[in-house]
């Protein structure tokens, strides 16, 4: 096990999807490639610094108008991975208590 495994505390999925985002009043776009409840990992065309805050809206993930935490960024073949956490956890599907 990886120490980035060690200090995860939501599982990651893997997924691909568009995603829209704001950077004060510049607008982004890229693809989610992973995601947990957490944060997720987006593939950019440019890249962002450690400490910036993107504004995003993701209906698959149950996120509307959240705030984005740019954790890290790297460059890749694909353009710049940047590593995100989310303002609050996703929370999963409700539940049902019975009784």
């Amino acid at each position: 096990m990886s120490s980035d495994d060690e200090r995860r505390r939501h599982q990651r999925y893997p997924l691909m999807l568009p995603v829209k985002l704001r950077r004060g009043s510049a607008r982004l776009e890229g693809d989610i490639v992973n995601a947990s409840a957490s944060g997720c990992l987006l593939v950019l065309s440019l890249p962002l610094e450690a400490g910036e805050v993107l504004e995003a809206s993701v209906p698959e993930l149950m996120l509307s108008d959240t705030k984005l935490y740019v954790l890290r960024c790297h460059a890749s073949p694909q353009g710049y991975t940047v590593a995100v956490s989310f303002e609050a956890p996703v929370a999963g599907p409700p539940s049902r208590l019975d009784g």
